[in-house]
């Protein structure tokens, strides 16, 4: 498969605009107005571009229509779901060898946590 540039573009800017939520199993099903929720009250629901639901409704990628936006969404103290303070995080690129190819590839990962609730 071949990318051309002004696709490889595109998926980074979407990447830089993307944090990533993780959902305590505890809360029971997860709505996409939770998620909402969550980020109305910290910068607003108006910056919210699109949001993803992956691994068993219990993380979720938000993508917001700038950077800036993300950054102030992840600046905030305390990211409540039901109650709950729940860790956020961004995605980051890390090189290593593909266990599919045997080659070095580019892995995007979620890790960087900005806020994990103690325990």
């Amino acid at each position: 498969m071949r990318y051309t540039v002004a696709a490889i573009e595109l998926y980074k800017r979407q990447r830089d605009r993307t944090a990533v939520v993780y959902l305590p199993r505890e809360g029971g099903i997860y709505r996409r107005s939770d998620i909402i929720g969550l980020v109305d009250g910290t910068v607003g629901k108006h910056a919210i571009l699109e949001i993803s639901q992956l691994e068993n409704n219990l993380k979720r990628e938000i993508v917001f229509n700038i950077v800036d936006n993300k950054e102030s969404f992840l600046e905030h103290a305390q990211h409540l779901v039901k109650g709950r303070q729940v860790p956020v995080g961004v995605y980051v690129m890390v090189l290593g060898v593909c266990a599919y190819c045997g080659y070095r590839c580019v892995y995007q990962m979620a890790s960087s946590l900005v806020f994990s609730p103690s325990e």
